[in-house]
């Protein structure tokens, strides 16, 4: 019923014009098409209409009607939980109603590819929380405009739908016609009769192109459509593309809207008395997976589904974020390097893309290389290609290219302080980790292995460390090129290992090959650690020094410890034995320390724990200047320099020497009687 009062209301028609037209009657579904918003141009679309309700209608420069049955049979619908809302009025349609305007702007723009004219719609679906935004654009110069469907979810609950985009087709001033799918994918269109031979199919085409995945298409006779339009499920993917008939066609999308979320489908429409229809655009990485920082290779397609060949005014490709366009590797439809602004690369025409063979399309690529993001994620990309006269459809968000993190290049280097070191004493190692990577490493440590014979003083890092044997020590997020240090202290032991040599080892995390080693020499305390020397009285007994371990010094003492043999007939405090003790330092600072702060301690033979060494006491013979002397001496901790070994032993001066090599040397001079004691110092 609904094709023939569509066919009667066109007959109407014509008995209008015959019958008004030397009136000068504007006569319905002849002139532009009734809209509340219109884009008008020069063409080859002339007029592109938008209802405040969402009606749509298209005059082509090369037709008298309207490319829509009575100019408005074109519609935005859609169906939730069972009800399909959509315009009040459809010419012969199904009328669902529902939507109510909230806005409409005027038509902007200037019709360029940059700057297109553009109206935006705004319409509620009635009280179900839904709202659609329209927006229908159209370059001046093509014979496709484009529709982008937002639909809007203002509830609190995801809501399912089915969105229509369809229309009840008019063209070449002829109601009737053929279907036709395909041509690119996914598409649907009527196509006007041959007009030699009205049985078999021409070229003039009314075409819906999705632009957006997860399209369904119809084409049947109009009330067909309308009727699949209202009973809100997908359009099932069929064409009577082989019958002529009073034809209609649309695209359906079955959309999931979040609470407070959107989703937006977009499509084309074409217009074409040729049968010219919208190029494609694809595009693919050489690598779907690449390290940070490093390089990857794109190829842009045009595909022309047309038997003429087009040609292209530019082909664009914008780059994501991070992404950088490598001068000179263009290849294939042009060697020459894009022009870019920003992530926008745009290699200028004519470049020629061939026409079809039989069903396959005519195709025209370019390959180039970037170098990617620094940044770890997954990027997409986004091509396309401008022609004076064709649409040509981009790719969308595609060719997506994984940016791993960057390979942990990762540098240990060691610095120890001091070496050599006495045994006994503090050794600091210093561990710089470096990152040599193209971007930033996360979670970075410092694992030290401390040598085997040492105890744990400190360990500092930004992140703190924890462990003592190894040391895991927390540097954090190290950038490109930047470095962190740990310092870790350890005591040496009182016992020189065998080569002198103790070894401390530093690995960083994460990554491999990063590890590090640096030896540090023991040494016994000095190039003479000590002498002893003999009074002219006394035996001449055969003297021996030993070179020992102590833990007597009120803990472990530092360096070796010396033990000197016992033997008698030195009992003369004036004429004592003269021990020195020599301690071999790093630095003057070290020493100065060393000097200040260091205490000697005895132990004899029989005993387990060592007795502190004071200073020797005061001459009698000393003037009350000279003792004041002295005083100020023992103050400076330098010793009495009394000569006598009262009492026994202690301390007759201190002093430091400066050795070859930038080494110093702290000395203990110490006076004591007959006796086999061991010496060293705290």
């Amino acid at each position: 019923m609904g094709g023939v009062r569509g066919r009667v209301r066109r007959s109407a028609i014509v008995v209008l014009v015959v019958g008004l037209a030397s009136a000068g009657v504007a006569i319905v579904g002849i002139g532009p098409a009734a809209a509340d918003q219109a884009i008008a141009t020069s063409g080859p679309l002339t007029n592109i209409g938008v209802s405040s309700d969402l009606n749509c209608s298209v005059n082509h420069s090369g037709d008298t009607s309207g490319e829509f049955f009575d100019n408005t049979a074109c519609a935005t619908e859609i169906s939730i939980a069972g009800t399909t809302y959509g315009p009040a009025v459809i010419p012969a349609g199904n009328n669902p109603g529902g939507f109510t305007p909230v806005s409409q702007s005027v038509v902007i723009g200037t019709g360029t590819s940059i700057d297109p004219f553009m109206v935006v719609t705004v319409v509620d679906v009635a009280s179900t929380g839904l709202r659609i935004t329209e927006t229908d654009t159209y370059v001046t110069g093509q014979e496709s405009y484009r529709t982008d469907v937002q639909v809007a979810n203002t509830t609190g609950a995801l809501v399912a739908a089915t969105l229509y985009r369809g229309g009840d087709c008019f063209l070449q001033n002829s109601d009737t016609s053929f279907g036709a799918v395909g041509n690119p994918p996914g598409a649907v269109a009527c196509l006007a009769a041959d007009t030699t031979n009205p049985n078999v199919p021409g070229t003039r085409i009314e075409q819906w192109l999705p632009l957006t995945t997860g399209s369904h298409y119809y084409e049947s006779t109009f009330s067909n459509v309308w009727i699949a339009m209202r009973s809100g499920s997908a359009f099932p993917d069929t064409c009577d593309c082989a019958t002529k008939e009073d034809t209609g066609a649309g695209l359906s999308w079955a959309i999931s809207v979040p609470a407070g979320g959107s989703v937006t489908e977009s499509h084309l429409t074409t217009f074409s008395p040729i049968g010219s229809v919208p190029l494609t655009t694809t595009k693919t990485a050489d690598q779907p997976t690449v390290n940070a920082g490093g390089q990857d290779g794109y190829t842009i397609t045009i595909s022309n589904p047309n038997l003429l060949s087009v040609s292209l005014s530019t082909i664009t490709d914008t780059l994501p974020t991070g992404f950088s366009y490598i001068a000179g590797t263009t290849t294939g439809a042009t060697t020459t390097d894009p022009s870019v602004s920003s992530q926008n690369l745009t290699w200028n025409g004519p470049l020629s893309v061939p026409g079809a063979t039989g069903a396959t399309p005519g195709t025209l690529s370019l390959h180039f290389n970037v170098t990617v993001s620094t940044t770890p994620g997954t990027y997409s990309n986004n091509a396309g290609a401008t022609s004076s006269s064709f649409t040509i459809v981009p790719t969308g968000d595609t060719a997506p290219v994984t940016v791993s993190a960057p390979a942990a290049t990762l540098v240990t280097s060691i610095v120890r302080t001091p070496n050599p070191v006495t045994a006994g004493g503090d050794v600091q190692y210093t561990v710089t980790v470096q990152n040599n990577s193209l971007g930033a490493v996360t979670n970075v440590h410092a694992i030290d292995t401390p040598p085997s014979s040492t105890s744990p003083v400190s360990a500092t890092a930004s992140g703190g460390c924890t462990g003592t044997a190894p040391v895991d020590c927390t540097l954090g997020t190290l950038g490109a090129s930047a470095s962190a240090t740990a310092t870790i202290v350890v005591r040496t032991s009182t016992v020189i290992p065998s080569g002198g040599v103790i070894t401390d080892t530093a690995t960083a995390t994460p990554g491999t090959n990063n590890t590090a080693s640096s030896d540090t020499t023991i040494s016994t305390g000095g190039t003479n650690p000590s002498t002893l020397s003999l009074p002219n009285t006394g035996p001449g007994a055969t003297v021996t020094l030993t070179q020992g371990t102590g833990n007597f010094c009120a803990g472990p003492c530092v360096g070796p410890a010396t033990g000197v043999n016992s033997f008698p007939g030195y009992n003369d405090p004036n004429h004592p034995i003269t021990l020195t003790l020599a301690y071999a330092e790093p630095n003057l600072l070290r020493s100065l320390i060393d000097f200040f702060t260091s205490t000697v301690y005895k132990q004899a033979d029989n005993q387990i724990t060592g007795v502190k060494i004071g200073d020797c006491a005061d001459n009698p013979t000393w003037t009350t200047t000279q003792k004041r002397t002295a005083a100020l001496r023992r103050l400076l901790r330098l010793g009495t320099q009394s000569g006598i070994a009262n009492p026994s032993p202690c301390i007759d001066a201190r002093n430091i020497v400066a050795l070859p090599n930038h080494q110093w040397q702290v000395t203990f001079t110490i006076l004591y009687l007959s006796g086999d004691p061991h010496f060293a110092r705290k």
